[in-house]
């Protein structure tokens, strides 16, 4: 059985904007994070978490001042460049890195980049992590703050839905082709179970109704409550 594992960023980059869009990015994937200097002096990494690093070249001193901590942490790295310019000025250090990015970075570029740092099956199998909310598939679990929350099947799997289409409108036919197939009169029973998961504590909330297409979870709302610690 596939073990399932936090996927973490961790976040050496110096620029704050960049270091900003990558920790935006990395949540809207469902991936944990934290920073260099943290992980650094956390020690060892966890036995239940696969990660990357991300460095830019205004940080690739501290590379060069941790460089044997770093390595042996044995994460891939990425070298973000702000210049293609830059690029070759760093040839030297290149051995050390698994890839290497251009600011400003695309979320489908960060996308590419960070599954290729992981296998396959843990980038599928991984625990979506957004800031004190935990989905697991494999378990159909959803772990608010370390506290399950209780959804029936149905609930969880629409929920799953909406969660892995952060920031989409979801219509309801949609939501109906991924379910399992059974015999239903119309889709009104979406939205059934869409009140179903508004009523559920610490997650309703992050439902918004599309009047006439669907529902959403919109990115903003999502960043809100859970990466910046406001309460309900």
């Amino acid at each position: 059985m596939m073990r399932r594992m936090t996927v973490t960023v961790i976040n050496g980059l110096a620029d704050v904007k960049a270091f900003q869009l990558i920790e935006h990015m990395a949540f809207l994937n469902g991936l944990a994070t934290c920073t260099l200097k943290d992980c650094l002096e956390a020690g060892r990494p966890k036995s239940d978490e696969a990660a990357m690093i991300y460095i830019d070249e205004e940080s690739i001193s501290m590379v060069k001042q941790q460089k044997m901590n770093i390595l042996f942490m044995k994460y891939p790295m990425i070298l973000v460049f702000y210049s293609a310019q830059n690029m070759n000025k760093f040839r030297c250090e290149r051995r050390y890195f698994h890839d290497y990015m251009l600011y400003p970075i695309s979320l489908e570029e960060f996308c590419r980049i960070s599954g290729k740092c992981v296998t396959y099956e843990i980038w599928k199998h991984r625990v979506l992590t957004f800031g004190r909310l935990q989905v697991i598939p494999d378990l159909r679990e959803v772990i608010y703050q370390g506290e399950r929350v209780m959804l029936n099947s149905r609930d969880f799997e629409i929920f799953l839905i909406l969660i892995e289409h952060v920031g989409e409108v979801v219509s309801r036919e949609y939501i109906d082709s991924k379910l399992p197939k059974r015999k239903r009169n119309s889709l009104r029973y979406v939205d059934v179970h869409i009140r179903s998961l508004r009523k559920k504590e610490n997650i309703g909330v992050l439902i918004k109704s599309v009047r006439s297409v669907g529902y959403c979870i919109p990115v903003n709302r999502l960043y809100h409550y859970m990466a910046e610690g406001i309460d309900f």
